[in-house]
């Protein structure tokens, strides 16, 4: 019975929330065409691997990945700022140029 009580797993309900209730990406105004050179011109993803690009696990993985690759650290840039949170606006441009988001 032990055995049985420590083998099964507990199942734990996916929440998923919508991009449109998301208040502070919402405020960053981006477009597709916006993301799509942010994945292409930042992340360095071929057009053909975005366009196959899926919401899965590896898709995932391999959207981070990227991330951590080629986009540093944000609390880097902010050290070299005024102590203040950035603008949605602020954080868009840092994303779109490579140097946090």
């Amino acid at each position: 019975m032990l055995l049985r009580a420590l083998t099964r797993r507990a199942v734990q309900p996916r929440l998923w929330f919508p991009v449109s209730e998301d208040k502070l990406l919402t405020q960053m105004n981006l477009t597709k065409d916006e993301v799509n050179r942010f994945v292409v011109d930042v992340l360095g993803w071929s057009h053909a691997k975005m366009d196959s690009f899926r919401p899965s696990l590896q898709g995932l993985n391999s959207l981070i990945t990227s991330m951590l690759e080629r986009v540093p650290f944000h609390n880097l840039t902010l050290l070299t700022r005024e102590r203040r949170p950035p603008t949605p606006q602020e954080m868009k441009m840092d994303m779109m140029t490579g140097i946090g988001g």
